[in-house]
C-alpha cells in the first residue's frame, strides 16, 4: 500500500506572528501583487495589525471582499478578479470559509498561497482541501487542491480576542481527528495512513484532553498563554495534518449528511462534528472507557452531546434517515471505515449517541 505526507512548506505561530507577514510575502510573491481574500469584518478587527505590517515590509496589496461562505460563484469571481489584477499571490484571512475560498482561487489559478487565520474553529488552513458549500448551506463539494498552502501564519494574539466559542468549536473538529485516522489505519491495507499522518493525529487528542480547558479560560481572558498556544498548534497544525495524513472517516460523513437538515445550520462544524464523533465510536462499538472520555470532554467544553444540542431533538427517524442516507453516499468518508456502514446502521448510532449524550447530561446534573 502507497503511503504518503504532505504538509504546508511553512507553519509559524506565535502573538503578534502577523507583523512579519511582509517577508513572507516577499518569499512566495518577489515584488508581485497580492490578493487578499477576506471578509470586511476580519479585516477591520486586525486593520491595525495588517497596517503595521504593510509600513515594516510594504507590499502591493489587493482587496478581494469575502461574502462569507465558500461556494461555486465566490471562488469564481473572486479568481476573475485576482486573475484581472495580475496577483502573483493569494492571501486568505480569516474563518474556514474565507481561508478555503482562498485556497481555492489560488488553486484554480496556479499561484501560492499564504493562510492567516483569524479564529481556530476548524483544521482548514494546513489542508490541501477547499469545502464547498451550496449557497443554501448544503456541503456541495470537496476540491483537492494540488498542494497544501506555502505558508501558514498564526498570530495567537488574534485567536486569543476572537470569540470563545470559535475556539471550542475549533476544539470539537480536532477531537474527531484521532478517532477518523484511527478507522482509517484499520481498514483493509490501512487506507495509505503513514506512521508519521497517525502519530500526528494522536498526539492531537491527547494535547486537547490535557489542555482544552486551560486554553478556553486564556481565551475567555483575551491572553494567550502556553495552554492556548498548545491547543492551536493542536486544532490548527496537528488536527490539519492529522487528517490530511489519516484521512476522514465516520464523524465527517455523518457531518456531512446532517448539512442537509436546516435545523442545524445554526450551529458551527466543530460543533456538529463533536456529536459526530459519538456516532462514530458508536458505530465503532468502543469501549465504555473511551466513550465516557469523549463525553466528559465535549460536555466540559460545551460542546453538543445530544441531538438536542445541535437543534434535532423530537425529530422523526425519517427526517434523520435522509442525513444518515447522504453520510453513505459515494464520495463521503463513510467508505473509510473498517466495515460496511449503512444507513440504518447510522440512524441507529444517532439515536445511540443522543441516548449516551442525555444520560451523561442527566448524571452530571
Amino acid at each position: 500500500m502507497k503511503r504518503s505526507f504532505i504538509s504546508p512548506s511553512i507553519y509559524t505561530q506565535g502573538e503578534n506572528r502577523l507583523l512579519e507577514l511582509g517577508g513572507y510575502v516577499r518569499r512566495v510573491a518577489g515584488e508581485g501583487k497580492i490578493f487578499l481574500v477576506a471578509g470586511k469584518e476580519d479585516r477591520q478587527r486586525i486593520s491595525h495589525l495588517l497596517e503595521e505590517a504593510l509600513r515594516a515590509e510594504p507590499f502591493p496589496l489587493v482587496y478581494g471582499d469575502f461574502s462569507g461562505r465558500c461556494t461555486e460563484g465566490e471562488i469564481s469571481w473572486l479568481a476573475e478578479l485576482c486573475a484581472q489584477e495580475a496577483c502573483a499571490a493569494v492571501v486568505g484571512l480569516g474563518g474556514g470559509s474565507a481561508l478555503d475560498t482562498a485556497k481555492a482561487v489560488a488553486h484554480q489559478l496556479g499561484l501560492p498561497v499564504i493562510i492567516v487565520p483569524t479564529i481556530a474553529s476548524t483544521d482548514a488552513p494546513c489542508s490541501a482541501v477547499s469545502v464547498v458549500y451550496k449557497d443554501t448551506g448544503e456541503l456541495s463539494r470537496y476540491i483537492t487542491l494540488a498542494k497544501p498552502p506555502e505558508v501558514v501564519l498564526v498570530d495567537t494574539g488574534i485567536i486569543a480576542r476572537a470569540p470563545v466559542r470559535f475556539l471550542v468549536a475549533g476544539m470539537g473538529d480536532g477531537l474527531s481527528t484521532w478517532f477518523e485516522a484511527r478507522a482509517n489505519s484499520r481498514a483493509a491495507g490501512g487506507n495509505g495512513v503513514s506512521q508519521a499522518g497517525e502519530a500526528i493525529a494522536r498526539r492531537c487528542y491527547e494535547v486537547l484532553l490535557a489542555d482544552a480547558l486551560a486554553a478556553k479560560a486564556a481565551c475567555a481572558a483575551d491572553q494567550p498563554d502556553e495552554a492556548l498556544e498548545r491547543v492551536v498548534e493542536a486544532v490548527l497544525l496537528l488536527s490539519g495534518l492529522g487528517f490530511e495524513n489519516g484521512g476522514l472517516a465516520a464523524a465527517h460523513a455523518v457531518n456531512n449528511g446532517l448539512t442537509l437538515l436546516q435545523e442545524t445550520r445554526p450551529y458551527l462544524h466543530g460543533e456538529i462534528v463533536a456529536f459526530c464523533t459519538l456516532v462514530q465510536l458508536v458505530l465503532e462499538t468502543a469501549p465504555a472507557e473511551e466513550l465516557a472520555t469523549v463525553l466528559d470532554f465535549s460536555a466540559g467544553l460545551g460542546l453538543p452531546v445530544t441531538l438536542g444540542q445541535i437543534g434535532l431533538g423530537g425529530v422523526e427517524d425519517s427526517h434523520l434517515l435522509t442525513a444518515a442516507e447522504a453520510a453513505c453516499s459515494p464520495g463521503n468518508p463513510m467508505g473509510n471505515m473498517p466495515f460496511p456502514v449503512s444507513p440504518d446502521h447510522v440512524l441507529a448510532a444517532l439515536r445511540e449517541a443522543d441516548r449516551l449524550g442525555r444520560e451523561f447530561l442527566s448524571c452530571a446534573q
